[in-house]
């Protein structure tokens, strides 16, 4: 079976899974990145992610809990950033039939 060695490589997949769809989302709907809401998606996502990777990294690194708010703030603003980007998806997306 394939085992990682590095506990923090489960961390890490969310993290460029997430960019991936909204790259190609942007890529195959060119419209949605001009809008308010997809800078403000982006935005969230480049300020929120790494703080909550930063965070969950000295957490387990230094296994010290006091770093918790921090990976709730940035999980917080990738969420946000997530719903954003689902509702700008559900609100532009239009059916051609």
């Amino acid at each position: 079976m394939f085992a990682v060695k590095n506990p923090l490589f489960r961390y890490h997949t969310p993290y460029f899974v997430s960019f991936g769809e909204s790259a190609a989302s942007k890529m195959t709907f060119p419209a949605f990145s001009e809008s308010k809401l997809a800078k403000l998606h982006v935005w969230l996502h480049n300020i929120g992610l790494p703080v909550m990777m930063i965070g969950l990294f000295f957490m387990i690194v230094l296994e010290n809990q006091a770093f918790t708010p921090v990976v709730a703030a940035g999980a917080t603003l990738t969420a946000i950033g997530v719903l954003i980007f689902v509702y700008h998806i559900l609100k532009n997306l239009k059916s051609e039939r």
